[in-house]
């Protein structure tokens, strides 16, 4: 079944497809039909809620496994292997009040004063 095909090949390719819209997609396959969902349980269980029964305490190693696997697997992959010591590593936006550099008081950022030179 192609169908079939597509969801493995996605479970053993993490991001291929955004995460967005790989929700989006297994919900509609899900309404379609169901048997999807048996199908590719891993990967529906991933993206969509109450796929699985809720985790019990005794399933958290299990869980810690599983994770840990994931991570190893994803930086193989290349994936968060730049710099990490910014979360926005593009984002340089400050609350800057003048050229001089000096950080506004969270009130005033929040009350829409903005970091414009004084007009002359």
């Amino acid at each position: 079944m192609y169908v079939s095909d597509l969801l493995s090949k996605a479970e053993h390719h993490p991001f291929m497809i955004s995460p967005s819209t790989m929700q989006s997609l297994l919900q509609n396959l899900s309404s379609l039909d169901p048997k999807y969902v048996s199908m590719e349980l891993n990967l529906f269980a991933k993206h969509l809620p109450a796929i699985r029964a809720p985790m019990m305490e005794e399933d958290l190693e299990a869980q810690i496994e599983a994770d840990r696997k994931l991570q190893e697997e994803l930086r193989r992959s290349g994936f968060g292997s730049g710099d990490q010591s910014k979360k926005r590593v593009h984002d340089d936006r400050s609350p800057m009040s003048s050229e001089q550099g000096q950080l506004l008081p969270p009130h005033s950022v929040a009350q829409g004063h903005h970091c414009h030179p004084a007009n002359s």
